[in-house]
């Protein structure tokens, strides 16, 4: 089941028509170089997810055959195909429910226990709000937060619902990524029940009234429930507090473990002991600036690295080269060995790290350009050859 894979065209179709329009309106809500490090970051994240769901797979089915309760005599879910019945329309629909809840507690606890948010910051760390932020994800989101939705497999949920609701969910949190609707142009009672634009905007904002607000996926009730709801009150400034100022997507990456391992590391030198490893699971606040600083934060413009047009025109092209050998890559993956897969990734992995420097203007050797694609051409013969499609 590749729901994402197979919506990737209709994200950038989306994403082009809000840019036009964008454009029409005459608004800046768009930076060509933070827009494909959002998309790049995406990207990332769905190669990682090759790997990683593999051993999220083991895990949920090794859960689901020790502890599953639909062994139970008069079990009361039913998941097969939704239109077959009353009792099994409403399993799926329960099921919707129970893993939006259970994507609220994992995203409010990724707000609270630092080494999850060293995952989460990625999808914070713009400071533009438009469509392709939606798609900016961690590398590591599915392997951190994947013990979150093991009730899941307690309850019953195959695994290829799971993957299913899971992907609707997310598509659904796709449109909430835009400043173009407001919630006047929201019908009430919608806006009440679901995560609304103006709800999101107020998650990804930096304003102090905004900070660890409005968690939920596509039912804002979890947050009114819970104690977490603000309305979008005032203008939202984006980004996180300690501001991140790349579009390197590796560094998006890990620039919060990293913090964290150094300030582990700095206590243990300091003869801290054990004590030392509470900044993996203190509340990321505690490294929030004060409110001099603060103020400097509230009234910032947006992190725009400016770019030459050559260079811009040529990181768009190789992001698109990227994007199209990503895809490729994830459809025939599974046809490989390990070595040639993890080679192949890699060589991917570095490619998205050579066009962030290029967008950083970090990169100048033409040569290191031609390597890579060298590298990659050599690539694509081996994904080619292994699938039989080449005939010598």
């Amino acid at each position: 089941m590749q729901i994402i894979e197979a919506l990737i065209p209709v994200f950038i179709v989306l994403i082009g028509i809000e840019l036009l329009y964008t454009r029409l309106q005459r608004k800046s809500y768009y930076f060509i170089s933070d827009s494909i490090t959002d998309m790049s970051l995406g990207m990332i994240s769905r190669l990682s997810d090759a790997f990683v769901l593999l051993a999220v797979y083991a895990v949920y089915i090794a859960v689901q055959k020790w502890f599953s309760l639909a062994d139970l005599k008069g079990y009361f879910l039913d998941f097969s195909a939704p239109w077959t019945g009353l009792r099994s329309g409403s399993s799926w629909l329960l099921a919707f429910v129970v893993l939006d809840l259970l994507f609220y507690w994992s995203h409010r606890i990724s707000h609270e226990v630092n080494i999850l948010w060293a995952s989460h910051v990625v999808h914070h760390s713009s400071e533009e709000y438009n469509l392709s932020v939606a798609l900016r994800q961690s590398a590591l989101r599915n392997a951190i937060t994947c013990v979150f939705y093991l009730p899941l497999a307690v309850l019953g949920l195959p695994w290829i619902v799971f993957l299913t609701v899971d992907a609707l969910n997310r598509l659904y949190q796709f449109w909430v990524h835009t400043k173009f609707i407001s919630d006047s142009s929201i019908p009430g009672f919608f806006s009440f029940v679901f995560v609304t634009p103006s709800h999101h905007r107020v998650h990804h904002a930096v304003n102090d009234p905004y900070i660890d607000k409005n968690y939920g996926g596509m039912f804002i009730l979890w947050d009114r429930l819970f104690g977490t709801f603000r309305q979008e009150t005032e203008e939202p400034v984006y980004g996180t507090v300690k501001r991140l100022k790349s579009y390197n997507p590796l560094f998006a990456n890990i620039h919060v473990f990293a913090d964290i391992f150094a300030n582990i590391r700095a206590d243990l030198a300091r003869g801290s002991g054990w004590r030392s490893f509470h900044h993996l699971w203190k509340k990321p606040s505690s490294y929030r600036v004060d409110s001099a600083m603060r103020m400097e934060q509230i009234y910032r413009q947006e992190f725009r690295m400016p770019l030459e047009p050559p260079k811009a025109r040529l990181g768009f092209i190789q992001f698109v080269a990227l994007l199209g050998l990503s895809v490729f890559f994830l459809k025939t993956f599974t046809h490989l060995d390990w070595m040639i897969r993890t080679a192949f990734f890699l060589l991917l992995l570095s490619g998205f790290y050579l066009n962030g420097r290029l967008l950083e203007s970090k990169v100048t050797g033409v040569w290191i350009f031609l390597l890579f694609w060298a590298c990659a051409a050599a690539g694509v013969y081996q994904l080619v050859a292994a699938r039989g499609w080449l005939v010598i």
